[in-house]
């Protein structure tokens, strides 16, 4: 097996002084002079803007070009490993293996990759072949490496073949996420081509092809360049900061267990039908979720529904609430997708705007409203008609945006 050199980190400036912060970046290695800084809303959506900033030994930080839309991992945000402190306490999770989440923190950039011979880039270059991989098997001393497995025998149990991936991996960055790797805490983070602005990652930050195609031109290894990828809240909160060296490498408990969303969802569904299941066809045990913090706690609830005739109707299909820790918080019947977040109330549980085709509401959504100790009404065709204006809202489930994710139970 033979491994490409890719690992290029560029710290030669954590030994010195961090200079002073400015309200838009954290305070950084004073050799630092390119930025990346991906800003997210709330850590657990997968929509944020990527600014570009710049300074020279004799001026401040310059933003450099407009921002740009990028994709995040479908859960959101956690915590990575890279140059940045990690908080004692924060409402933010660490990032874990396949836990659907982007790094937040502070990182370097390693190789360029493509599938091309060359690209128009500074940053070393790897021209991936179809064998080159990127593993993600937690146990295996190459976790969290791209190499090109040269050997008939490959002794790892999971990975990604780089090629095989299509357009999303014509080119890309690989970020120095938990580099050198701990066990468990995240692999293969890339920059790289989006699936569309709707379609969330795996973990990585995506972005527009010819986007990616100007900031690889742009980045200059010489010139020590960071990812900054943050939430607005932590940003202003000072909690983003450089740590010494010794705290970068500090081991996670490789024991921890990792908490993936869908396999939580997975297993409630499988209980919860425990009676039925046997009466259900396979094809049709699937399901769609989406994670959004309806009450403002800082942790998401999960939005689970279906598309199949075991969950779906004449009015729509059964729409399930679960709380962060995967318990039942409600049901709901006949729900049209997609649906619609609203604004928060004054108990801090956000509204849900539904369509039903039951035609009570003569095409109009109904209003759902949070009532302590009850919930969401169950039945959302009984619920008010409302004229709220849906471009203002946050969509759930609209698949002519995201297409179909399905998962089995």
């Amino acid at each position: 097996m033979y491994k490409f050199p890719f690992l290029i980190l560029f710290i030669a400036g954590l030994g010195c002084a961090a200079e002073e912060a400015i309200p838009h970046l954290p305070a950084l290695p004073g050799t630092c002079e390119q930025v990346l800084r991906v800003t997210a809303s709330i850590d657990t959506t997968p929509h944020a803007t990527l600014q570009r900033y710049a300074r020279t030994a004799t001026t401040d930080w310059q933003p450099i070009g407009a921002p740009i839309p990028v994709t995040l991992g479908r859960n959101g945000l956690g915590w990575g490993r890279g140059l940045h402190r990690n908080p004692d306490a924060t409402s933010i999770p660490r990032k874990r293996e396949g836990d659907g989440k982007s790094p937040l923190g502070i990182f370097t950039l390693g190789t360029a990759f493509g599938a091309a011979e060359r690209l128009d880039t500074r940053l070393p270059y790897l021209q991936l072949t179809d064998l080159t991989e990127c593993i993600d098997d937690a146990t295996h001393p190459r976790y969290n490496q791209l190499l090109t497995d040269t050997l008939p025998r490959r002794d790892w149990s999971s990975s990604e073949r780089m090629l095989a991936v299509g357009e999303r991996y014509e080119f890309g960055v690989f970020v120095d996420h938990n580099t050198p790797a701990t066990p468990r805490r995240g692999s293969c983070i890339f920059l790289h081509v989006w699936g569309g602005p709707d379609v969330p990652t795996s973990g990585c930050t995506a972005m527009a092809r010819a986007d990616l195609l100007d900031l690889l031109s742009w980045l200059d290894p010489a010139r020590e360049p960071l990812l900054v990828q943050t939430t607005e809240a932590v940003l202003t909160s000072g909690k983003l900061e450089l740590a010494t060296p010794d705290q970068t490498s500090q081991p996670a408990d490789p024991t921890a267990p990792v908490v993936i969303p869908e396999e939580r969802i997975a297993a409630f569904l499988r209980e919860d039908q425990v009676s039925g299941l046997a009466t259900i066809d396979r094809k049709y045990r699937q399901f769609l979720y989406e994670a959004h913090d309806l009450n403002g706690d800082g942790r998401p609830e999960y939005l689970v529904t279906f598309q199949n005739p075991y969950f779906c109707g004449s009015g729509g299909c059964n729409l399930l609430i679960l709380n962060d820790d995967f318990s039942l918080k409600n049901r709901l019947t006949v729900v049209r997708k997609p649906l619609y977040l609203g604004p928060r109330n004054d108990d801090g549980w956000r509204d849900l705007v539904i369509f039903s085709d039951v035609q009570s509401c003569q095409n109009r959504p109904h209003l759902l409203t949070y009532e302590a100790g009850y919930g969401y009404p169950s039945n959302p065709s009984v619920a008010p008609c409302t004229e709220q204006d849906l471009t203002e809202m946050t969509s759930v489930f609209d698949l002519e945006r995201t297409g179909e994710e399905f998962y089995e139970f």
